[in-house]
Parts: structure tokens; sequence; C-alpha cells
């Protein structure tokens, strides 16, 4: 039996995170990840489909993209590695965990004990039942990028980031792409008005798009290959099936009931804003918890339980809504924290907002690039209210460079920058962030004839 100060349970980005941090404060740390490390991102995620994206941009043949893909994994993955990891002084064992009790665990015939614990299993692909699904070879994020050839016909089904991602890397070396959502609208996350753009975007690009539909019965035939049958009867034929509807937290097997881990009734990890479970002495980071499904969240969130864990009275908290994220269609979306579809504030009645058009960019009037906007929520400081601007709360930007500056954004929100010291900075000209500070300026001024407004909740 071996007994350790801490053991992190998945080596993808949270579970390294963890370790590595726990490494730094000179504790024993083990490592158990079943899969290989690095995680969903480096092999089925972040890296593979924004590979397949800029090949896609440069035109690259499917071949040689997916050549390229698989280079930038092995090199990214190379970082992570067992090697790299033990000469960092974290120890690995590769296999399954299975919680005993609240203080040990077995893999394979090994017994672990340790004081604490991080569980950071990640997630899988959420797969909807329909009928006939049995007879399709299907793909998820986890097996596309397996693919040799370029399918001629492919159908994707969900319009989340995942779907539309695939469905535009796709299109973008040849293949006839069909994608279906139940809800109305693409992004449904993310406001309608970005939804509209992308949309229009998806469109132009030659995907067909059904929305507020689903798939009810797929077929395979000799004769007639794939086939699908969506609500009203419409017919797709297709020869490869994506399908993007969502992911389901890893806790299964783990026996966390053992461990006196609760779970929500999705299936993650029940944590407080602490990211510690039901058992004081264990922490949930990452997917499995179900907070913020997004690499650079899982990251942050394992060096926060970490601190957490070993440093009780200084013990900080996860906020969702400090984490930005990044569609990568073209042009980008981009969102942090509060927008007019996700509201997530008291009293919305005292928000403001700001909006600018990309039509009087400069930058993307000479790219081309003028179908965007960047909008700007802000809310009251406790004290001086709207005297400095008040502090950012959310934002939704549109954009070939959404990533970008949502990143600015967000430096804002985590450092509570008043606004008008922002407003006060100088961009460089003519950048694609330079219609950030023509937004900000519209808090005490009107730009264009246009000031700020109160906060719409939408649909």
């Amino acid at each position: 039996m071996n007994d350790y100060e801490i053991v992190v349970i998945g080596g993808g980005a949270a579970g390294l995170s963890a370790a590595r941090a726990a490494k730094r404060g000179k504790r024993r740390v083990l490592l158990i990840s079943e899969g290989p490390l690095g995680g969903d991102c480096t092999f089925f995620g972040c890296v593979p489909s924004k590979a397949l994206l800029e090949g896609a941009h440069r035109g690259d043949s499917f071949t040689d993209a997916v050549t390229f893909m698989r280079k930038s994994i092995a090199e990214i993955a190379s970082g992570e590695d067992e090697a790299t990891l033990r000469g960092e002084g974290i120890e690995v064992l590769r296999g399954r965990a299975t919680f005993i009790d609240r203080t040990s665990l077995r893999v394979g015939q090994e017994i672990i004990r340790a004081k604490r614990f991080v569980i950071a299993t990640g997630a899988y692909p959420n797969v909807f039942p329909i009928e006939g699904l049995e007879s399709i070879e299907y793909l998820t994020n986890e097996s596309i990028f397996d693919l040799e050839e370029l399918p001629a016909r492919t159908l994707v089904i969900g319009g989340g980031a995942i779907g539309c991602e695939l469905a535009l890397a796709l299109r973008g070396y040849g293949s006839k792409v069909t994608l279906v959502e139940f809800a109305p609208r693409i992004l449904p996350l993310e406001e309608a008005r970005a939804s509209a753009i992308a949309t229009e975007h998806l469109i132009k690009s030659s995907i067909t798009l059904r929305t507020s539909t689903k798939v009810v019965r797929l077929e395979h035939s000799q004769n007639d290959g794939n086939v699908a049958y969506l609500e009203g009867g419409e017919r797709i034929e297709f020869d490869k099936l994506l399908i993007a509807t969502g992911r389901r937290p890893r806790t299964d097997g783990l026996n966390l009931e053992a461990a006196g881990v609760l779970l929500n009734p999705n299936g993650s990890a029940k944590v407080d804003s602490k990211l510690t479970t039901s058992n004081k002495s264990i922490a949930a980071v990452g997917d499995v918890n179900g907070l913020s499904p997004f690499t650079h969240a899982a990251d942050e969130q394992g060096r926060i339980a970490i601190q957490n864990l070993f440093l009780p009275l200084v013990k900080r908290k996860f906020d969702p809504d400090k984490i930005p994220h990044v569609t990568y269609l073209e042009p980008e979306v981009a969102s942090i924290g509060v927008t007019e579809t996700r509201q997530r504030v008291d009293q919305s009645s005292k928000l403001r907002v700001v909006e600018f058009d990309l039509t009087r960019s400069d930058r993307d009037i000479v790219a081309k690039s003028t179908d965007g906007y960047i909008k700007v929520i802000a809310a009251p400081k406790r004290f001086t209210g709207f005297l400095l601007g008040g502090r950012i709360v959310g934002a939704t930007v549109v954009s070939p460079r959404a990533g970008e500056i949502i990143n600015q954004i967000s430096m804002l929100v985590a450092l509570k920058t008043p606004l008008a010291r922002a407003v006060f900075t100088v961009f460089a000209y003519p950048t694609f962030s330079t219609p950030l500070r023509s937004a900000l300026s519209r808090f005490f001024i009107k730009v264009d004839g246009e000031g700020w407004r109160g906060f719409q909740l939408q649909e």
C-alpha cells in the first residue's frame, strides 16, 4: 500500500494543472490516468479541431491537413507525457481508479491511500438514442480525427460549438455537409445576433442547416447507403455521421459513493464555489463538475483546488462568469459572463449595455469583415456606482479576432479595471481590437449618436 499527500485522478488539463501545482508546493503527488496524458483537449478537442480549421484556411488537402494535425498533437503531447512529468517529480500510474472508501482507492491490484484527492476525469460524448443508430458507424469528437479520407457527404447532429466548428472544417475541404440542430438556432447559448451571423456564414459556406428539428430514424442499406429521416419526413443521404450533442461527466466506475462524494442529477460531481465535494478532502475539477466546459477553465480549476485543499484559511472561489470562451467560426464568436441571453446577476434593471458595430471599424472595413459587433455589459460598483463607468460583468464579441479581443475584456474583468482607465488607454491603429475602446467610450459619451442603454434579456 502506497501513501501520498495527494492523488490526482485524470491526466487532462485539469489533472495536469492540479498535479503540477501540488508539486510546486513540495507535495508528494501521484497522478493516475486511464487514458493518454494531455486529455481530450490535446487528442480530441482544441488541438486537432483548430489544426483542421487552420489547414482549411491555408487551402491544404485533407490528407496534408490530417498529417499536420497529427504532428501538432504529437508535439504538444510531448510536453505532457509520463517522462516529462516524472522529470518534474510527479509520480504517474496508468490505469482505472476506483474508490474503496473515503481515503483509499484501487488501481488494478494496487491499493493507494492519500490524505487528499482531486477528481479530474473529464467527460465523454453524449450520444442520444436514435432509431437505427446501431446500424450506422457514427463518429464523435473522439473518433472523427481518426479519419484517413474526407467523406463526400457528412451529416452533423448538433449545432453547438463542436458541431459548427467541425462542420465548417469538413466543408472547407470539400465535403458536402448538412447540420441538424434541435434548438431553433445554432450556438443556442450565445446571443441571438451572434447566432444569426454564424448562421449566415455557414450558409454562405454552402453548409445545409436544419434547425428546430431532429433526426428520428437512421437506415443503412446496400443500395442506398446511409439515410437519415428528419421530423417532417425529409430524407438526407450521407457517408459519415458526426454526433456532436454535448458531453457527459465521466464519473461512472469511480465508486464515488464509497468516497462520500455526491453527484448532481446529470452525473457531475457536486462541488461548492471552492471546488470541494461533499467529502472536504476531495475536490473535483474540470468537465467532471460541469461548471465550465473549457480547457482553460479546467486548467484554472486545478490550481484553485490545490490551494484550497492545502491552504484552507486562504481559499479561492471559482467564478464561471470570469471564464471567456470562443467558437472558431468565420467570424469568431466569443463571450464572457453575462450576456443578454445569459443573465446570471441580480438587479438586471441596473445593468448598462454598449454596442459597437464593426461596420464602423476601419480595420474591419479594409479587411472586408464588417459583419460583427462588440457588446459590453456593465454593473455599478458597490460604492462609486457608475461614476467611473462601473464594472464589466459580461461581453459578446463577433469578429475575425474575437478570441483575442475577449481576452482583453477578460483581463479588465479579472483586474477590476475602472472603465474610465480602459477608455483612456491608447490602442494601436488600425487593429481589430480598436472597436473595443470605441464601445467602452459609450459608457461615458455618445459616439456616432449612440451611448449606453438598459439591459434587455432575450430568448
